[in-house]
């Protein structure tokens, strides 16, 4: 396959927070385009998902060193790659979107979409779905691994969910443990444009191959007072009444 120049966002990064038990929502929640915030009666979910901003070599981009303080922001490099720079630094996730121009099949980028619990956040079941990505794991599934254009490697405090349901190019994933106040969980840390997927079709107004985005949206129920079977139920139900994960 010939590595054509290709242009594309990675990544739409989106929280839905919810809260409840046997099928009622007790908590608000709030979605916008791009990051829910959520809101709550009394002491309840505080938690976000942002990433880490991405860039290339720090020299290539000197807009980027600017802190917007008047300060210098110092890159740490996270993959011998061309986007494989964080302009955050350790510790620190800034954005909900990052876009990597002229990727090629084959390509790793770094990226590292984080769930932040607030120190005021009651403890938590994290739920996450990636669309438009899986893993080498997943490839048992011949078929459904062609219809996504990005490989992650998923963490090992995350766990695969099976949830019917819902489109062939999401999947689910569980933190394996309870999400707690004061601490962060990153999903994955980077992400491939596979060379194996033929589905590359379209281009933008420069001309470059347009991609399909890799979106990943986070879930949260509180942990307090159920079970984590109950959590997973209501997490499935609000990812699957959520309009961007509907068939």
């Amino acid at each position: 396959m010939n590595k054509k120049k290709m242009a594309t966002v990675l990544g739409s990064v989106t929280l839905i927070g919810a809260i409840g038990i046997g099928g009622t929502l007790a908590y608000l929640s709030q979605k916008t385009d791009e990051v829910s915030n959520v809101f709550t009666i009394g002491n309840g979910l505080n938690v976000d998902l942002l990433e880490s901003k991405v860039g290339t070599e720090p020299g290539e981009n000197p807009d980027l060193l600017d802190d917007g303080n008047g300060g210098v922001i110092t890159p740490v490099k996270k993959l011998d790659e061309a986007y494989g720079w964080d302009y955050d630094g350790d510790g620190k996730w800034t954005v909900d979107t990052n876009t990597y121009d002229g990727i090629v099949p084959g390509e790793k980028v770094f990226k590292d979409p984080t769930v932040i619990m607030d120190a005021n956040s009651a403890d938590a079941y994290i739920y996450v779905t990636v669309k438009n990505a899986s893993t080498d794991s997943d490839a048992e599934n011949k078929e459904k691994t062609q219809k996504t254009q990005y490989q992650v490697d998923i963490g090992n405090d995350w766990e695969l969910v099976t949830a019917e349901g819902l489109p062939s190019d999401v999947l689910v994933y569980r933190y394996k443990g309870i999400a707690e106040a004061g601490n962060n969980y990153t999903l994955f840390k980077e992400a491939t444009l596979r060379g194996d997927v033929e589905d590359y079709s379209g281009k933008d107004a420069n001309n470059k191959v347009k991609l399909n985005n890799l979106d990943v949206k986070a879930y949260a129920v509180q942990a307090k007072g159920i079970s984590e079977t109950t959590a997973r139920n209501e997490a499935i139900e609000l990812i699957k009444n959520t309009p961007e994960q509907e068939n």
